[in-house]
């Protein structure tokens, strides 16, 4: 089962700006703060089957500037910061709850649940999408270790495609241990691992929400459970993350892309 916190909105406008916050606020708050995901679901005056799934970065706390939702002129009191959105539907947050044995019904603002684990798989990308990216990334860097320009593909003028069919999907993931990931950001302070940029210093601090925690040793690629120290852990950013798993078999040592990219001297030439 994985822990979250759960709360409505009564309008859907508010419900789309938790990804562009990065962040998810509330009038009220619940006293649990063991929690991995967010769900955002709507009340019946917000008139949508949308709800919104997200990756807890923090407990919830007073903010020292509320802001100003675009639903909702007053400012929410409660916050709770944020990582990976994506959207869904309230019918599967409810059919999570029916699976969970819980009672939807009742004047509740905002709860603690424990739901089955594939509620957890709500926030992977899709498959197909991921390995085009992977694709793209590898080309990139085969592009700067040559020293060779990467060509660009001719683009058809219009491109048009159906999107957004519901499809049911069974999966398995590997569980990861919350506590451990937040020792590691605190223990990064900021900085990216592998390109030594320091997120801290971007966007008044928000810039922090680009890092993303990394196991040095594949958990996708183990049989049996395993006790992870820090030490096993990694924090780099989001571009980095992604070059060194473009090998889905094999990922690229920290140290490795560290060196690739000259110490930082990349990022750093690319900034001036």
């Amino acid at each position: 089962m994985v822990k979250a916190l759960i709360h409505r909105y009564d309008n859907k406008p508010d419900m789309l700006a938790v990804e562009k916050n990065r962040c998810s606020d509330v009038f009220n708050h619940s006293l649990d703060n063991d929690f991995e995901l967010v769900i955002v679901v709507p009340t019946r005056a917000a008139n949508t089957d949308l709800a919104v799934i997200a990756e807890a970065l923090s407990g919830q706390y007073q903010p020292a500037e509320p802001r100003s939702w675009p639903g909702k002129p007053a400012a929410y009191v409660w916050r709770v910061d944020v990582g990976l959105v994506k959207e869904t539907t309230l019918t599967i947050i409810k059919e999570a709850f029916d699976e969970a044995n819980l009672n939807w019904a009742g004047a509740w603002t905002i709860r603690n649940v424990s739901l089955p684990d594939w509620i957890r798989d709500l926030l992977d990308d899709n498959l197909s999408d991921e390995t085009e990216s992977l694709s793209v990334v590898e080309e990139g860097l085969t592009a700067y270790r040559t020293g060779k320009s990467v060509v660009e593909a001719e683009v058809p003028e219009e491109v048009s495609a159906m999107e957004g069919l519901l499809r049911e999907q069974t999966s398995y993931t590997r569980t990861r241990d919350r506590r451990l990931r937040n020792q590691a950001l605190n223990r990064s302070k900021g900085v990216c691992e592998a390109c030594e940029v320091d997120f801290s210093k971007l966007l008044n601090g928000q810039g922090v929400r680009a890092l993303q925690v990394h196991h040095r040793n594949q958990l996708a690629l183990i049989d049996l459970p395993v006790i992870t120290k820090l030490s096993d852990l990694a924090v780099v950013c989001a571009n980095c993350h992604a070059l060194i798993h473009m090998n889905r078999d094999k990922a690229i040592p920290v140290e490795e892309l560290k060196q690739l990219l000259g110490n930082g001297q990349v990022t750093k030439n690319a900034v001036k």
